[in-house]
């Protein structure tokens, strides 16, 4: 066909076959579940129109324009939103109801090969299939081409307007060509600036509008009452999934309904633990199933959003779900949202100062000892926020989040939360059966002694956490004869920091603070706690040979003590301690060293001193050490290449036995 025949005889047939494709796309939308356009439009291409286009591309006298131009039949699908157009694309209509041409399928979008054309649209070319086009109503369509354009409302708006005045304007030489070409950069902007961001609101405003209507829809449905009843972890899962995103931002009173979400709640992760797990199926093929975790970690998030609907009844669910949960990661990520509950919070300051930690605090003390127990890195999280003396929070904007922190303010409620605080602290340490039980509650404690770091303080705050200091260390020196070596030495190391700094305060000429008294107070609550510590001489032993923490007599006096001078003088110790040891006394000391050598360590750095003081032994009392091998536990056997090293320097005979009964026992 060329271009006269196209003119006189085939426009109509085109045109003709425009509007049966249109007809074929009306009634595919009507009969699915898809968006309604807002138009459908169709046309062939115009006479005029064709003849230019053939002329630019030096194809007039083309004795087959059909293949020339594939949009000599065209159909425009124009919709309101975004969503609607992928919502279409995912029906694949289209497919279904035409043959489609892959290669000539075209996503227009901006790109350096189109020099960044504005356009956006997508185009099909298409025919009929065989089966329609076997009818005798369409078979005069065979093999005919049609183009079906999808296409936004504005998107479509820009590219009529845009298209009749820039693209279909001529140049006209040395008149109005500048004027154009900034009209054209005008009809760029208004694409970039105004019709791609319009876009995307209307298709948030769209998914938010749907969500809405879901969450109404589930809110009708009692998504509670089906908490309770469903028995399948997957189910259990989506529904707790759009009872987090579609019903809870959108109900009007959440504090109406929380005490009627709390145990639906509770009970949707308990019975998640016990159910199995089962794959979803899909048309696709099947999907990793929702394990009780899943559920449990959703749950949590949930409670996480009502923070502070009713905090001692969140407080309690999670504790709840802590108790009897297996999940370290889950465990992880409650312990994480009682800690976002518990701190300090600029916003909730602003409007009820300290409640939030006073109701926690409450809520942790009533509660018996043996169900504190259960739910320990709880309670030591709530009392642990408490104490803390910084108050911090976020400002969101809508390109920015910034940052705010400041010092506690003094108040009755405030010591009355922290008195509660340490004290139930106390009852925690003195129930501890571990040193990591008495580390994390150590941890909590030392919160009481801080002052914020990023924020200037108060007098009145200085003088009150000196004051909960002074009250702590001497708790700590009570308890200090029942601790381990490890945990006397690190308590040391701490003190002796909290030492200096009160020394500081306590001989400030001009007393800046007004808390002279109670800094020298704490400097003897120091001393004290020191010198309880220090009375178990075989800790003395211990702490000389063992650890990077030491504390030595001169480090009270200065605390930046030459390291080189402190290492000498252990050396030394280790040499007398060696001198110390007779027969009469060697049984106590071979106890001594597997205490010692029981100390843990990933990479034996805590050992050098100790390390030496064996092969001195071994070199200057090989017959001592000879019976210490004889008993070795495993964790003496790990220091065997010092002891065999000393052994070699002092009594070879001695070594070569060792050695022999070593290879002997497997040791």
């Amino acid at each position: 066909m060329n271009f006269g025949e196209y003119e006189r005889k085939f426009h109509f047939l085109h045109e003709e076959f425009a509007e049966t494709v249109k007809q074929i796309l009306e009634m595919a939308i009507e009969a699915s579940d898809v968006p309604r356009p807002q138009s459908v439009q169709c046309r062939a291409k115009a006479p005029k129109s064709l003849k230019d286009r053939l002329e630019q591309s030096g194809k007039l006298d083309s004795e087959t324009i059909e293949n020339d131009r594939r949009d000599l039949s065209g159909a425009r699908l124009i919709f309101y939103t975004n969503t609607d157009v992928d919502r279409f694309l995912n029906s694949r209509l289209i497919f279904e109801n035409f043959e489609i041409e892959r290669d000539a399928t075209r996503i227009h979008r901006p790109t350096k090969e189109n020099a960044e054309r504005r356009y956006r649209a997508i185009h099909y070319t298409v025919r009929l299939k065989d089966d329609r086009a076997n009818l005798p109503e369409y078979s005069k369509f065979r093999g005919m081409r049609c183009e079906i354009q999808i296409q936004t409302i504005l998107n479509h708006a820009w590219s009529e307007t845009s298209h009749d005045i820039a693209y279909k304007n001529k140049p006209r030489e040395g008149f109005g060509n500048k004027a154009m070409e900034s009209i054209k950069n005008r009809f760029d902007r208004i694409m970039d600036k105004y019709l791609l961001p319009a876009g995307y609101e209307f298709q948030r405003v769209q998914h938010d509008y749907e969500r809405l209507q879901q969450g109404k829809e589930l809110f009708d449905r009692n998504i509670l009452g089906a908490l309770e009843t469903v028995e399948d972890n997957n189910e259990r899962h989506a529904l707790l999934t759009s009872l987090k995103e579609q019903v809870l931002p959108n109900y009007d009173d959440v504090p109406a309904i929380y005490g009627d979400l709390i145990d639906p709640l509770i009970s949707a992760v308990k019975n998640a633990r016990n159910a199995p797990t089962k794959p979803i199926e899909t048309p696709f093929g099947e999907l990793k199933g929702k394990k009780g975790s899943d559920v449990a970690r959703l749950g949590v998030e949930i409670l996480d959003m009502l923070r502070y609907v009713d905090v001692e009844w969140r407080f309690h669910a999670l504790c709840q779900i802590f108790r009897d949960e297996a999940d370290e990661q889950v465990r992880k990520q409650i312990l994480e949202a009682v800690q976002h509950l518990a701190k300090y919070d600029f916003a909730v300051w602003d409007r009820a100062g300290p409640v939030v930690q006073s109701v926690l605090v409450d809520a942790a003390t009533r509660m018996k000892a043996d169900d504190q127990e259960t739910i320990r890195p709880l309670i030591v999280a709530v009392w642990g926020s408490a104490l803390n003396s910084e108050i911090s929070g976020a400002t969101w904007r809508r390109d920015s989040v910034t940052l705010s922190s400041g010092s506690l303010p003094v108040s009755s409620a405030i010591t009355a939360i922290r008195d509660k605080a340490i004290s139930g602290l106390f009852d925690l340490f003195k129930r501890s059966t571990s040193d990591e039980q008495r580390r994390e509650v150590k941890a909590a404690l030392r919160e009481a002694t801080r002052q914020s770091s990023r924020a200037q303080y108060s007098s009145a705050l200085l003088k009150l956490t000196i004051t909960d200091g002074i009250r702590i260390a001497d708790f700590l020196a009570d308890e200090a004869d029942k601790l381990s070596y490890e945990l006397r030495e690190s308590m040391e190391h701490e003190y002796l920091f909290d030492y200096h700094r009160a020394r500081e305060i306590a001989e400030d000429q001009e007393d800046r603070f007004g808390s002279h008294e109670v800094a020298k107070n704490l400097m003897e609550s120091i001393i004290r706690l020191r010198d309880r510590i220090n009375v178990d001489q075989n800790y003395v032993r211990y702490k000389t040979l063992v650890g990077f923490e030491t504390v030595f007599a001169e480090h009270w006096d200065d605390e930046d003590r030459e390291f080189q001078k402190v290492e000498e003088f252990r050396c030394n110790e280790a040499e007398r301690f060696v001198d110390e040891i007779t027969p009469d006394n060697e049984i106590e000391w071979f106890a001594f060293v597997e205490r010692c050598a029981a100390t843990k360590s990933n990479d034996l750095a805590t050992f050098p001193i100790f390390g030496k003081f064996l092969a001195s032994l071994a070199r200057r009392k090989p017959e001592t050490v000879k019976k210490l091998l004889s008993r070795a536990n495993n964790d003496t056997l790990l220091f065997l290449p010092a002891l065999l090293n000393g052994l070699f320097q002092g009594d070879k005979l001695i070594w070569r036995d060792c050695i022999l009964s070593s290879l002997k026992d497997g040791t």
